[in-house]
């Protein structure tokens, strides 16, 4: 990849003061909203909220459909899963699970995938996103699902 390049998914919105560093790569649906920063060589999945001076770090990767809170910030090279959360002013320093809802300074999770599902949450996503976690691997996503298709 040429220096300073930058790719752009199809409907990615870029707004007015965001930055997007050399050789990042974000996908497509993600809106990186004024003042938010994404760091070079990062990878950003599709259908991602990057908030208002939120910062993403190097090296950052975030999976499909996270949502990185205002004044958040994400230290290099963490990875973080799908359809996460990370709360507004949250300091990002380790890896987060798909699914889990972080906060804090360091960031903690508080919600994870498991407790959401048990919550009721998993029947509220769409049925692509439902179908993209059970693709994971993870049986208690496929538990889940099972029991939405049946009304259980």
């Amino acid at each position: 990849m040429p220096k300073n390049l930058r790719i752009l998914g199809r409907g990615v919105i870029v707004y007015q003061n965001a930055f997007l560093g050399a050789e990042a790569i974000v996908g497509d649906g993600t809106a990186v909203f004024m003042g938010g920063n994404v760091g070079h060589e990062a990878l950003v999945g599709r259908c991602c909220v990057i908030a208002p001076n939120a910062v993403l770090n190097a090296r950052v990767r975030l999976g499909d459909g996270v949502y990185v809170g205002t004044n958040s910030s994400v230290l290099p090279e963490i990875k973080i899963g799908s359809w996460a959360t990370i709360a507004a002013g949250t300091v990002v320093t380790r890896d987060v699970p798909t699914g889990a809802t972080v906060m804090g300074n360091p960031g903690r999770v508080v919600l994870t995938l498991e407790l959401k599902l048990k919550m009721g949450w998993f029947a509220a996503l769409p049925a692509d996103v439902q179908h993209e976690l059970a693709r994971q691997g993870r049986p208690e996503v496929a538990v889940a699902l099972e029991s939405v298709a049946h009304g259980t």
